[in-house]
Order: C-alpha cells, then sequence, then structure tokens
C-alpha cells in the first residue's frame, strides 16, 4: 500500500509539474504574463487580411466575404432566463 501512494504521489507530482512547464512556455511565446490569473485580453492589430492577398483564389468565393459579418443563424432562439443565471 505504501508503495502504490508513492508512485501515486510521483504520478500526480510529474503531472503537475509538466502542466505547469507547458503553461509557462506558452505563455512566454504568447508575451503573456507568467503569474496573472485572469490573463489579459489580446492586445494587437488583426494581421489576418494582410496575409488574404497571399492565398489563391476559389472559383465561387468573393474576396469581399472575408470583411462581412455573416447574417444570424435562423435556426437560434433566445437564451431561457434561468441558463444565464449562471
Amino acid at each position: 500500500m505504501r508503495k502504490f501512494l508513492g508512485n501515486s504521489l510521483l504520478l500526480l507530482t510529474t503531472l503537475l509539474l509538466g502542466v505547469a512547464a507547458a503553461e509557462a512556455v506558452v505563455r512566454w511565446m504568447d508575451d503573456v504574463p507568467l503569474f496573472a490569473v485572469p490573463l489579459p485580453l489580446p492586445v494587437g492589430a488583426d494581421t489576418a487580411s494582410s496575409h488574404l492577398a497571399a492565398q489563391p483564389g476559389v472559383a465561387g468565393v468573393k474576396r469581399e466575404w472575408f470583411f462581412e459579418t455573416p447574417p444570424p443563424l435562423s435556426s437560434r432562439k433566445p437564451v431561457p432566463p434561468q441558463w444565464t443565471r449562471w
């Protein structure tokens, strides 16, 4: 039983350290503060439109569609008030 608890503790510690290291590396790569618990909102310019010209055109697809906001789906219904409580 003691060996099982030791192995379980070792596994849990390894998993937690691995997840923490992965989170730290991703935050470092994205220039996000390492210890900010609620992450800050993304800041920066949208660069997707500058890459649009480099993409080959497809028959039947207009480039103007990229900049338009699509209409709301007709199948969507209002959310019940009980769902928005939480």
